[in-house]
């Protein structure tokens, strides 16, 4: 299975900078972010508040992303943890980064 494949739920997407690159994998992609974020919000498929349940049924996901995002969420990391876990199908891909990590 390519790291991508799937659904592939892009949490704090900003500008959805690995985009093309997920859809290249014939992935389906699903950007969420804030909606007060200063990006480009045209790739932004689902708007959300990252302090309470995401919009998102239980086991949607073959992929979560979250690339350089949980450093701005110091109040709500647990719930955005869990979160992740919750929407994520088992035995599948999340992929998480923070900067210099």
């Amino acid at each position: 299975m390519h790291l991508l494949t799937g659904k592939v739920v892009d949490l704090g997407c900003g500008t959805a900078p690995y985009k093309n690159e997920i859809l290249k994998s014939k992935s389906e992609y699903i950007g969420v972010d804030w909606k007060h974020n200063m990006h480009d919000q045209s790739s932004v498929d689902i708007f959300v508040d990252f302090a309470k349940k995401l919009p998102i049924d239980a086991v949607y996901a073959d992929v979560v992303t979250a690339f350089q995002v949980l450093e701005h969420l110091p109040p709500e990391r647990d719930l955005f943890l869990s979160e992740c876990y919750r929407i994520l199908n088992p035995a599948v891909t999340i992929s998480i980064t923070v900067p210099f990590m």
